[in-house]
C-alpha cells in the first residue's frame, strides 16, 4: 500500500498528511494533502483537497482511494458521489508496481476531476437560497419513517436536530441560508452528531469513522448530495 500511495503522491503533487488503523489493524489508512484548495461563494472558510487511501486484511476492501474534502474551520468532510465523478476509485490487485502506474494515473485524473466537479456543485447550491421550511421538507426525503411504523419518533428526533444544525450551528454561523449550508448541515449531522457508541467489539470512534469512510455517514451524504441537486 505504502509503495502504492508513494507512487500516487510522486505523480499528483501531493504529500502525506496523516495516518491510522480501524478495528486493531483491520483496515489502515494514509491521508494525502494536495495544494489546491477549493472556494465556495460565501464561505470564507476554503476546503482542503484531500485523498485518502485505505485498504483492509479482513478479506473484503481492495485497495482504494476515497476522495476526501475537509471545511477548515470546522473538520467536516464534503465526501459525495456526485453526478459525473466518483468519490472512490478501486485499484486490482495487479502484480508489480510497473502494472499499476496506468491505474494510477487514471485515479489521480478521476480524482481531479471529483475536485473539480465538487467545487461546481457547492458553488451551485450556494447560489439557491433555501428556507427553513424547504429544509424541513428536504429532512423528510432524506430521513424517511420506517415503512413498518407508522411514526417513529427517533426519526422525528433526528430530522429536527439537522434542521437545528441548519439553523444554530456555530460552524455554519456565517454562511447565507442556501442549499450548500443545507448540505454543510447534513455533513457535520452526519459526521459528528450520529451515535456511534462502543459495541461488544469495537470503539465507537472506530464505528463513526468507518461510517464516515465507507458506511451510513458516506451514504448519507451521497443521497443528500442528489437531493440537494434537484431541489
Amino acid at each position: 500500500m505504502v509503495k502504492v500511495t508513494d507512487a500516487v503522491l510522486d505523480e499528483g503533487g501531493a504529500h502525506y498528511h496523516t495516518a491510522g488503523s480501524l478495528y486493531g489493524g483491520q483496515i489502515v489508512w494514509t491521508l494525502a494533502k494536495f495544494d489546491r484548495t477549493i472556494h465556495v461563494k460565501g464561505d470564507g472558510s476554503p476546503i482542503a483537497d484531500y485523498l485518502l487511501a485505505l485498504t483492509g486484511h479482513d478479506g473484503r476492501h481492495q485497495l482504494t482511494f476515497v476522495n476526501t474534502n475537509i471545511r477548515v474551520w470546522c473538520g467536516n468532510t464534503a465526501s459525495a458521489a456526485l453526478r459525473g465523478a466518483s468519490n472512490r476509485i478501486g485499484l486490482r490487485h495487479t502484480p508489480g508496481m510497473g502494472a499499476r502506474i496506468g491505474e494510477i494515473r487514471t485515479a489521480l485524473d478521476l480524482h481531479f476531476r471529483y475536485a473539480d466537479t465538487l467545487e461546481s456543485f457547492l458553488n451551485d447550491l450556494a447560489d439557491r437560497p433555501m428556507t427553513i421550511e424547504e429544509v424541513c421538507a428536504y429532512t423528510e426525503v432524506l430521513i424517511p419513517q420506517p415503512p413498518d411504523v407508522e411514526r417513529s419518533l427517533r426519526t422525528d428526533q433526528k430530522r429536527r436536530l439537522l434542521v437545528d444544525v441548519f439553523r444554530n450551528s456555530p460552524n455554519l454561523r456565517d454562511l447565507p441560508l442556501t442549499a450548500y449550508r443545507a448540505y454543510e448541515a447534513t455533513v457535520e449531522w452526519a459526521d459528528h452528531a450520529l451515535p456511534y457508541g462502543d459495541s461488544r467489539r469495537f470503539a465507537g470512534a472506530d464505528r463513526r469513522a468507518a461510517a464516515i469512510i465507507e458506511g451510513g455517514a458516506d451514504d448519507l451524504k451521497s443521497r443528500a448530495a442528489v437531493l440537494l441537486s434537484k431541489a
